[in-house]
């Protein structure tokens, strides 16, 4: 008689754990963004000047052969 009114399982433990795990998963993705969305912006004038005078050098090494 005693038995039947102990409960077998309990599901507060696996909803905390269930809780915690979804927001360890948001923290990863958000630090993943911002590590992603943090790198070195370079400016169109300079990455155009840089491809400028790459192909400067480019056409310089091939009037040398």
């Amino acid at each position: 008689m005693i038995l039947q009114n102990l409960p077998l399982f309990d599901y507060n433990n696996g909803t905390f754990m269930i809780i915690i795990f979804a927001l360890v998963c948001v923290a990863l993705v958000v630090a993943l963004l911002s590590m992603i969305n943090s790198g070195k912006k370079v400016d169109e004038d300079e990455n155009q000047q840089d491809n400028f005078v790459n192909s400067d050098s480019n056409n310089t090494e091939n009037e040398k052969e």
